[in-house]
This record gives C-alpha cells, structure tokens and sequence, in this order.
C-alpha cells in the first residue's frame, strides 16, 4: 500500500520545535491525525502500530513504529540520536549565553 491517500489531506508535518504558535498546535494535531489515519487504514499491518509522543528534553514531537507483540520500538522519527544532539547543543546554547536554537 502507498502512504499517498494520507499526503494528499494535507498532511505535511514539521517536527522540529516545540510548539509555541497556534501554527504549531495546527501541526501538532495534524500529526495525531496522521497517526490515527495510518493506524485505522492498516498500513503497517496487524503487528505494528504508530505512536507519537513528545520528547521531554527536546519537546520535539516524535513519531514511532511499535510492535503489538512486544512494545518493541522498531523506527522512529526523528532518530534518537538525532533527539540527544538537539537536547545536549541547546544545553550548551544555555550554558554560554547563546540565543539560537536548533
């Protein structure tokens, strides 16, 4: 199956800051409804599902592909490592002053 029923209601996702507009709650939600339109549409098959949560040191909204069977994470987007660089180059934004994020 494509993923192109689900690009073409406009879906077009950013997941890089925490939300701090109402444009970044529009995009937000329309990330819960990717996830539950895939998950509805059985895209991924009856032993995986899509999950979203948000990054606590980050606040970056993270997408997961996740085995029924087990829990098991087996993708994930944005990539952990990913997730971890953010978090440890804003720490260091904070601890020299800097205003720029990432």
């Amino acid at each position: 199956m494509e993923l192109d029923p689900i690009t073409r209601t406009g879906m077009s996702v950013g997941l890089d800051s925490v939300p701090t507009t109402q444009s970044d709650s529009v995009t937000n939600r329309q990330i819960v409804k990717a996830v539950q339109l895939v998950n509805q549409s059985g895209l991924l098959g009856e032993d995986r599902v899509l999950e979203y949560r948000r990054d606590p040191k980050t606040g970056q909204i993270v997408v997961q592909t996740v085995s029924r069977a087990n829990g098991d994470v087996l993708d994930q987007i944005p990539l952990e490592v990913l997730l971890r660089l953010k978090a440890q180059y804003e720490q260091e934004d904070k601890q020299t002053g800097l205003s720029g994020t990432a």
